[in-house]
């Protein structure tokens, strides 16, 4: 699709309401005898070019399709409307300086960081796992992008059981002002955890817990080998059967460790069904 294109009345849902599901769309509302409007069009254009794709410009003759311009409430053109996730978010009037339009511009389209982390987390989503990857470890150094592409690639390598000594680093560049650092606490318990008794595999660590069942650091060890070899659900069974004996023993060890893993399951390509799943296992039990 061009990135900029006429759209009329029978087109409009398609390609801007729908499309903005997907990139960021500005729609001029012109008209052919429209002065203001042949000055502001090539501006538009030509800032919306230097963008590379990642915002859309439809222009809409008012003349042919009157009744779409009325719906929109255009009293009066050039009027030019922004629409994101299928919703107009920004809207201006009249012939704006270019200064104007770019800073209109910046609070409508992605940096080029973020929608390469979009396309990451995107990946990752879809089972793409290693061109996730690959793609969060060009970010982890670019300005708008590093810390949370920092934290997704911390998830990512830990949901792989590989690479965890990098998993520290890369939280620890996660900074208190982030929206994602309240996250973080999360992902280092895991790590710790899964850090347990290192020595113990997974046959090893469940001889212990049915030699001593009743020993809940039997558990929280079996739990951890569990997370080394990537068996996150027999983690969680292994943890859900520890609180289900107790609850708070060692404060509550075990039900934290399982919140943890449940913020980890809830990450792009995770596990999010699991994390219901278990979430409500764990309500049942306590």
């Amino acid at each position: 699709m061009p990135i900029i294109r006429d759209v009329t009345e029978a087109t409009f849902r398609e390609q801007v309401i729908e499309r903005s599901k997907t990139v960021p769309i500005l729609v001029d509302f012109w008209a052919p005898w429209c002065g203001p409007c042949r000055t502001l069009g090539p501006l538009l254009e030509k800032e919306i070019e230097a963008l590379g794709g990642r915002v859309e410009l439809c222009k809409l003759n008012t003349d042919q399709d009157p009744n779409l311009a009325s719906q929109f409430g255009i009293r009066g053109i050039p009027a030019v409307k922004a629409f994101r996730d299928g919703q107009m978010v920004d809207e201006f009037t009249g012939v704006i300086p270019v200064p104007a339009i770019r800073e209109f511009l910046a609070r409508l389209a992605p940096t080029v960081g973020v929608g390469s982390l979009e396309g990451a987390l995107a990946a990752l989503s879809a089972g793409a796992i290693d061109e996730g990857i690959a793609i969060l470890r060009t970010l982890t150094d670019t300005g708008d992008t590093a810390e949370a592409a920092a934290f997704h690639l911390a998830h990512a390598l830990f949901a792989q059981a590989k690479s965890r000594e990098e998993i520290r680093p890369l939280l620890a560049r996660v900074k208190p002002q982030h929206e994602l650092f309240p996250r973080v606490d999360a992902l280092l318990r895991l790590a710790d955890l899964a850090d347990r008794s290192p020595e113990l595999d997974v046959a090893s660590a469940l001889a212990r817990v049915e030699a001593t069942p009743r020993d809940h650091d039997a558990r929280l060890d079996l739990a951890a080998a569990y997370l080394r070899s990537a068996s996150v659900v027999d983690a969680l069974d292994a943890l859900l059967e520890s609180v289900s004996r107790s609850a708070t023993i060692n404060d509550a060890a075990a039900r934290k460790h399982m919140v943890a893993i449940f913020d980890h399951l809830d990450m792009p390509g995770r596990n999010p069904e699991l994390s219901r799943e278990y979430r409500r296992k764990l309500q049942i039990v306590l």
